[in-house]
Protein backbone atom coordinates (compact mmCIF):
# COMPACT_ATOMS: atom_id res chain seq x y z
CA UNK A 1 0.00 0.00 0.00
CA UNK A 2 2.67 2.47 1.03
CA UNK A 3 4.21 1.56 -2.62
CA UNK A 4 1.11 3.21 -4.08
CA UNK A 5 1.06 6.09 -2.06
CA UNK A 6 4.41 7.04 -2.53
CA UNK A 7 3.86 6.70 -6.66
CA UNK A 8 0.66 8.90 -6.70
CA UNK A 9 2.90 11.49 -4.72
CA UNK A 10 5.93 11.12 -7.05
CA UNK A 11 4.06 11.56 -10.05
CA UNK A 12 1.69 14.76 -9.00
CA UNK A 13 3.28 17.59 -10.60
CA UNK A 14 2.32 19.60 -7.18
CA UNK A 15 4.79 18.06 -4.91
CA UNK A 16 8.34 19.27 -5.36
CA UNK A 17 9.88 17.25 -2.64
CA UNK A 18 8.85 14.48 -0.89
CA UNK A 19 9.70 13.18 3.38
CA UNK A 20 8.92 9.87 4.63
CA UNK A 21 8.99 9.39 8.61
CA UNK A 22 9.71 6.02 10.35
CA UNK A 23 12.21 3.87 11.53
CA UNK A 24 11.80 0.90 9.49
CA UNK A 25 14.59 -0.15 7.11
CA UNK A 26 12.15 -1.75 4.69
CA UNK A 27 10.00 1.24 4.50
CA UNK A 28 13.69 3.54 4.36
CA UNK A 29 14.73 1.76 1.51
CA UNK A 30 11.17 2.00 -0.20
CA UNK A 31 11.22 5.64 0.00
CA UNK A 32 14.76 5.95 -1.18
CA UNK A 33 13.27 4.14 -4.33
CA UNK A 34 10.76 6.38 -4.94
CA UNK A 35 13.71 9.40 -4.44
CA UNK A 36 11.59 10.32 -1.21
CA UNK A 37 13.92 12.28 1.29
CA UNK A 38 13.61 9.56 4.86
CA UNK A 39 13.19 11.21 8.25
CA UNK A 40 14.39 8.41 11.33
CA UNK A 41 11.91 8.63 13.85
CA UNK A 42 15.18 7.95 15.71
CA UNK A 43 16.93 10.91 14.40
CA UNK A 44 14.27 12.89 16.41
CA UNK A 45 14.95 11.13 19.92
CA UNK A 46 18.78 11.81 19.04
CA UNK A 47 17.28 15.42 20.26
CA UNK A 48 17.09 14.86 23.53
CA UNK A 49 13.23 14.78 22.79
CA UNK A 50 10.92 12.26 24.52
CA UNK A 51 8.02 11.37 22.07
CA UNK A 52 4.34 10.82 23.70
CA UNK A 53 2.63 10.36 20.50
CA UNK A 54 2.67 10.24 16.92
CA UNK A 55 1.83 13.89 16.64
CA UNK A 56 4.79 14.75 18.95
CA UNK A 57 7.21 13.37 16.60
CA UNK A 58 5.33 14.58 13.62
CA UNK A 59 5.81 18.16 14.68
CA UNK A 60 9.68 17.53 15.34
CA UNK A 61 9.46 16.06 11.70
CA UNK A 62 7.69 19.17 10.41
CA UNK A 63 10.17 21.65 12.23
CA UNK A 64 12.85 20.04 10.71
CA UNK A 65 11.24 20.09 7.26
CA UNK A 66 10.10 23.58 7.14
CA UNK A 67 13.79 24.89 8.06
CA UNK A 68 14.55 23.30 4.97
CA UNK A 69 12.83 26.00 3.27
CA UNK A 70 9.05 24.23 2.60
CA UNK A 71 6.78 26.59 2.23
CA UNK A 72 3.90 24.32 2.38
CA UNK A 73 3.06 20.73 3.96
CA UNK A 74 0.95 18.14 2.96
CA UNK A 75 0.84 15.20 4.80
CA UNK A 76 -0.29 11.82 3.62
CA UNK A 77 -0.70 8.52 5.22
CA UNK A 78 0.82 5.69 3.94
CA UNK A 79 -2.30 3.65 4.63
CA UNK A 80 -4.80 4.92 2.11
CA UNK A 81 -5.64 1.92 -1.09
CA UNK A 82 -7.26 4.01 -3.14
CA UNK A 83 -4.88 7.27 -3.80
CA UNK A 84 -4.48 8.42 -7.07
CA UNK A 85 -1.84 10.56 -8.54
CA UNK A 86 -5.03 13.00 -9.37
CA UNK A 87 -5.93 12.61 -5.37
CA UNK A 88 -2.72 14.50 -4.72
Amino acid sequence: MAERVLGAIVQSEMIDKSYVLTNSVEVEQLSSRFGATVIRESSLTSLGVVHESYNSVLKLALSNIYQSCAANVLIIHADLPLIETEDV
